[in-house]
């Protein structure tokens, strides 16, 4: 982060985030794709139980990767530039410098919130024109199918229902802090004493956000 601000100290940030249940499967799937690709599978692979209840990460996977409130905790006091509270988010001068989506605004079906989205990107970036409809996610084809990976895991299996406890644990704390501190500043109707355009983090379509991480609260599996 220090080297991209000593570069561009106007530089913006575009963080995503998705619900850590997806995510954590998703990556373990994707860094055991690469050890094939990579011709290296047969190198140590370790197991995501192991991972998840150990100090000691794999790949940038560790047991606190997917508590995203900590890097947004982390990068917002970083951009104040002083010593704060690293929960107090707001700063005094400057346009938002952090645009924090989530995955479902993305793929989000509804069309007329699709296109706010993308209109409030546009403008976060001061692009001229407004943003074309954004891609879907890329497919895996070995992570289904005839040319499955035996590594690959299915995170719904009880196998890991221990992890998922464990993950909805963390996103219950993650969805918690970012509706506290960067959600319900913009939700409150009294605006007396804020003013939107001097928070770090912008966001597009608030309550829709809110309502996404209420659903990150609960196991997502079936």
């Amino acid at each position: 982060i220090n080297q991209h601000h000593q570069g561009q100290p106007r530089i913006k940030w575009i963080v995503g985030i998705r619900h850590p249940v997806w995510q954590v499967q998703s990556f373990y799937n994707y860094r055991i794709t690469e050890l094939y690709d990579k011709k290296v599978w047969w190198k140590s692979i370790r197991s995501l139980q192991d991972i998840m209840f150990s100090d000691v990460p794999w790949k940038d996977m560790s047991s606190v990767a997917h508590q995203f409130q900590l890097y947004l905790a982390e990068l917002v006091s970083f951009l104040q530039n002083k010593t704060i509270d690293p929960f107090d988010i707001s700063m005094k001068n400057g346009d938002p410098s952090v645009f924090l989506y989530s995955i479902d605004q993305i793929e989000d079906s509804d069309t007329d919130r699709a296109l706010d989205f993308r209109s409030d990107l546009s403008k976060f970036l001061g692009l001229a024109q407004m943003l074309a409809p954004l891609g879907k996610e890329n497919v895996n084809r070995f992570v289904s199918g005839p040319q499955r990976h035996p590594e690959i895991i299915d995170i719904c299996h009880e196998q890991f229902a221990a992890v998922r406890q464990k993950l909805v644990q963390d996103s219950t704390n993650t969805a918690t802090w970012i509706q506290e501190h960067v959600l319900a500043p913009k939700l409150d109707e009294d605006r007396s004493s804020m003013d939107a355009s001097s928070r770090i983090i912008f966001v597009s379509s608030p309550l829709f956000l809110h309502q996404v991480l209420d659903k990150w609260k609960k196991d997502p599996c079936p």
